[in-house]
Order: structure tokens, then C-alpha cells, then sequence
């Protein structure tokens, strides 16, 4: 969390400055993350969700990865953003089942250690 939360507070002074940056976080609060997954959900005040959305687009890099942040549901009930989430993974764990069939053997381990993670997930946000 505390490397995602670095990143969104650069990514809003680079490109909304020190005020913005207060005014975002004042409110804003990280209330799921799950790296394996690739998925987070974030609290933010209906006013500046517009620039949480904008910071979270330009942030190209965690840690040495790099990444394509992308918003999956904007609402105003956790419920709905949660299962937006579970939708995401979900279709993560059949693209990894998918590609656990057509890959060589040397690759299936490796897979299916992602698709176990992911399942993993799917349980975290069912509940």
C-alpha cells in the first residue's frame, strides 16, 4: 500500500501540485490492494475524484514494473467497486486458465501459481 500511495501522491504534485495534493489526500484512503491481483479500491471525495482518476493515469511505474493503472468503477457504494474488482479478477483467472492450456509445460508452473494467487484474490473479495 505505501508503494502505491507514494506513487499516486508523486504523480498528483507532478501534475497538480502541492494544493491538489492536499486537498486529495485529505480525503482519500486506500481500502483495498492486492498486488497479485492488480487491483485497488480507493476512497476519495466525490469533489476531487476527478483528479484522483487523472494521477492514477499517469503513473507508468511501481517499483521497477511497469504498469497501466486503469479505473474499473466509479461509485458511490464500496459494494459496487468491490464487484467491479471480483468481475476483473475473475476474468484474470480464466485468462490464466486459458493460457495455462496452451502453453508448454515449462511455462503451466508458472501459471498455474498465478492462477492459484488469483483464485486467492477472487476468495478475498467474495467476502
Amino acid at each position: 500500500r505505501a508503494l502505491l500511495q507514494k506513487a499516486l501522491q508523486e504523480s498528483v504534485v507532478r501534475n497538480f501540485g502541492e494544493v491538489g495534493a492536499g486537498n486529495l489526500f485529505t480525503g482519500m484512503t486506500v481500502k483495498y490492494y492486492n498486488p497479485i491481483a492488480s487491483v485497488f479500491i480507493a476512497r476519495v471525495s466525490r469533489e476531487w475524484h476527478t483528479m484522483f482518476w487523472s494521477a492514477i493515469t499517469f503513473i507508468r511505474q511501481l517499483k521497477e514494473s511497469e504498469v497501466v493503472c486503469r479505473v474499473l468503477s466509479v461509485s458511490n457504494l464500496s459494494r459496487s467497486c468491490s464487484r467491479a474488482a471480483l468481475f476483473h479478477v475473475r476474468d484474470r483467472v480464466a485468462l490464466v486458465r486459458k493460457q495455462l492450456k496452451l502453453h508448454e509445460h515449462a511455462q503451466k508452473e508458472k501459471l498455474d501459481k498465478e492462477a492459484a494467487a488469483l483464485e486467492m484474490s477472487l476468495c478475498e473479495l467474495e467476502h
